[in-house]
Protein backbone atom coordinates (compact mmCIF):
# COMPACT_ATOMS: atom_id res chain seq x y z
CA UNK A 1 0.00 0.00 0.00
CA UNK A 2 1.21 3.49 -0.84
CA UNK A 3 1.97 5.90 1.98
CA UNK A 4 -0.64 8.61 2.41
CA UNK A 5 0.59 12.06 1.43
CA UNK A 6 1.41 14.07 4.50
CA UNK A 7 1.47 17.84 4.66
CA UNK A 8 3.22 19.25 7.68
CA UNK A 9 1.26 21.93 9.46
CA UNK A 10 1.90 25.32 7.88
CA UNK A 11 0.95 28.56 9.51
CA UNK A 12 -1.79 30.19 7.48
CA UNK A 13 -2.64 27.16 5.32
CA UNK A 14 -6.38 26.59 5.20
CA UNK A 15 -7.93 23.09 5.11
CA UNK A 16 -8.80 23.70 1.44
CA UNK A 17 -5.19 24.64 0.67
CA UNK A 18 -3.93 21.55 2.54
CA UNK A 19 -6.22 19.35 0.43
CA UNK A 20 -5.03 21.09 -2.75
CA UNK A 21 -1.40 20.47 -1.76
CA UNK A 22 -2.14 16.78 -1.06
CA UNK A 23 -3.85 16.54 -4.45
CA UNK A 24 -0.84 18.15 -6.12
CA UNK A 25 1.50 15.67 -4.42
CA UNK A 26 -0.63 12.75 -5.64
CA UNK A 27 -0.60 14.11 -9.22
CA UNK A 28 3.18 14.51 -9.09
CA UNK A 29 3.65 10.97 -7.71
CA UNK A 30 1.49 9.49 -10.48
CA UNK A 31 3.30 11.50 -13.14
CA UNK A 32 6.75 10.52 -11.86
CA UNK A 33 5.84 6.84 -11.94
CA UNK A 34 4.21 7.04 -15.38
CA UNK A 35 7.02 9.03 -17.02
CA UNK A 36 9.83 6.89 -15.61
CA UNK A 37 7.92 3.69 -16.49
CA UNK A 38 7.42 4.95 -20.03
CA UNK A 39 11.06 5.98 -20.47
CA UNK A 40 12.55 2.79 -19.02
CA UNK A 41 9.96 0.25 -20.14
CA UNK A 42 9.75 -0.99 -16.54
CA UNK A 43 6.92 -0.69 -14.02
CA UNK A 44 7.81 2.04 -11.53
CA UNK A 45 5.80 3.06 -8.48
CA UNK A 46 6.65 6.44 -7.06
CA UNK A 47 5.38 8.35 -4.07
CA UNK A 48 5.98 11.81 -2.74
CA UNK A 49 5.00 11.25 0.84
CA UNK A 50 5.70 14.55 2.53
CA UNK A 51 5.79 18.29 1.90
CA UNK A 52 7.74 20.49 4.25
CA UNK A 53 7.93 24.25 4.44
CA UNK A 54 11.55 25.37 4.73
CA UNK A 55 13.44 28.62 4.31
CA UNK A 56 15.26 28.66 0.96
CA UNK A 57 18.60 29.52 2.56
CA UNK A 58 18.34 26.39 4.76
CA UNK A 59 18.12 23.83 1.92
CA UNK A 60 21.87 23.22 1.84
CA UNK A 61 21.85 22.36 5.54
CA UNK A 62 19.54 19.35 5.20
CA UNK A 63 21.01 15.95 6.02
CA UNK A 64 22.15 13.88 4.31
CA UNK A 65 24.06 15.66 1.59
CA UNK A 66 24.56 15.53 -1.32
CA UNK A 67 21.02 16.14 -2.54
CA UNK A 68 19.62 17.32 -5.83
CA UNK A 69 17.35 20.37 -5.86
CA UNK A 70 15.09 20.69 -8.88
CA UNK A 71 13.28 24.01 -9.18
CA UNK A 72 10.33 24.79 -11.43
CA UNK A 73 8.77 28.21 -11.80
CA UNK A 74 5.05 28.22 -12.58
CA UNK A 75 4.52 31.08 -15.02
CA UNK A 76 0.81 30.93 -15.86
CA UNK A 77 -2.33 29.82 -14.04
CA UNK A 78 -0.45 28.95 -10.86
CA UNK A 79 2.10 31.28 -9.34
CA UNK A 80 5.12 30.16 -7.42
CA UNK A 81 8.15 27.94 -7.45
CA UNK A 82 8.25 24.24 -6.65
CA UNK A 83 11.56 22.98 -5.32
CA UNK A 84 11.83 19.22 -5.27
CA UNK A 85 14.62 17.71 -3.20
CA UNK A 86 15.80 14.16 -3.67
CA UNK A 87 18.77 12.22 -2.36
CA UNK A 88 21.69 12.07 -4.77
CA UNK A 89 21.29 8.27 -4.91
CA UNK A 90 17.70 8.59 -6.16
CA UNK A 91 18.65 11.15 -8.80
CA UNK A 92 21.54 8.93 -9.94
CA UNK A 93 19.24 5.88 -10.08
CA UNK A 94 16.70 7.76 -12.23
CA UNK A 95 19.30 9.21 -14.59
CA UNK A 96 21.17 5.91 -15.04
CA UNK A 97 17.91 4.11 -15.78
CA UNK A 98 17.27 6.61 -18.57
CA UNK A 99 20.81 6.74 -19.99
CA UNK A 100 21.61 3.05 -19.50
CA UNK A 101 24.93 4.04 -17.90
CA UNK A 102 24.97 1.66 -14.96
CA UNK A 103 28.50 2.71 -13.99
CA UNK A 104 27.54 6.26 -12.97
CA UNK A 105 27.85 6.87 -9.25
CA UNK A 106 27.29 10.61 -9.27
CA UNK A 107 25.40 13.22 -11.24
CA UNK A 108 27.60 14.31 -14.14
CA UNK A 109 26.63 16.43 -17.13
CA UNK A 110 24.98 13.53 -19.02
CA UNK A 111 23.06 12.35 -15.96
CA UNK A 112 21.97 15.90 -15.19
CA UNK A 113 20.65 16.25 -18.76
CA UNK A 114 18.73 12.96 -18.47
CA UNK A 115 17.32 14.00 -15.09
CA UNK A 116 16.29 17.36 -16.54
CA UNK A 117 14.46 15.59 -19.38
CA UNK A 118 12.63 13.28 -16.95
CA UNK A 119 11.64 16.17 -14.71
CA UNK A 120 10.48 18.26 -17.69
CA UNK A 121 8.24 15.42 -18.81
CA UNK A 122 6.92 14.88 -15.28
CA UNK A 123 6.01 18.54 -14.83
CA UNK A 124 4.58 18.67 -18.37
CA UNK A 125 2.35 15.70 -17.59
CA UNK A 126 1.35 17.15 -14.21
CA UNK A 127 0.59 20.51 -15.81
CA UNK A 128 -1.72 18.80 -18.31
CA UNK A 129 -3.53 16.95 -15.50
CA UNK A 130 -3.93 20.17 -13.52
CA UNK A 131 -5.23 22.02 -16.59
CA UNK A 132 -7.75 19.25 -17.28
CA UNK A 133 -8.92 19.17 -13.68
CA UNK A 134 -9.20 22.92 -13.13
CA UNK A 135 -9.82 24.03 -16.74
CA UNK A 136 -7.26 26.80 -16.43
CA UNK A 137 -4.13 27.11 -18.55
CA UNK A 138 -0.98 26.35 -16.56
CA UNK A 139 2.61 26.76 -17.73
CA UNK A 140 6.08 26.23 -16.24
CA UNK A 141 9.64 27.22 -17.13
CA UNK A 142 12.38 24.66 -17.77
CA UNK A 143 13.83 23.09 -14.62
CA UNK A 144 16.87 24.42 -12.81
CA UNK A 145 18.92 21.64 -11.23
CA UNK A 146 21.36 22.31 -8.40
CA UNK A 147 23.54 19.65 -6.78
CA UNK A 148 23.75 20.42 -3.05
CA UNK A 149 27.15 19.10 -2.07
CA UNK A 150 27.67 21.16 1.06
CA UNK A 151 25.71 23.70 3.12
CA UNK A 152 27.29 26.65 1.29
CA UNK A 153 25.96 25.59 -2.14
CA UNK A 154 23.97 28.48 -3.60
CA UNK A 155 20.55 27.54 -4.94
CA UNK A 156 19.32 29.49 -7.93
CA UNK A 157 16.21 31.47 -7.12
CA UNK A 158 14.07 31.35 -10.21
Amino acid sequence: SEPESQVEEYSGLSPTEEEALKGYMEIMSDCFGNVISSMTGQKVDCSISQATEIQIDSLGELDPLPKVCIAFNYTKGITGVVKLLMPNETATLISTAITGNTNATEIGEIEQGALSEVISQVFGSATTKIQNEYTEEVDVDSPEITILEDPSTEIKNI
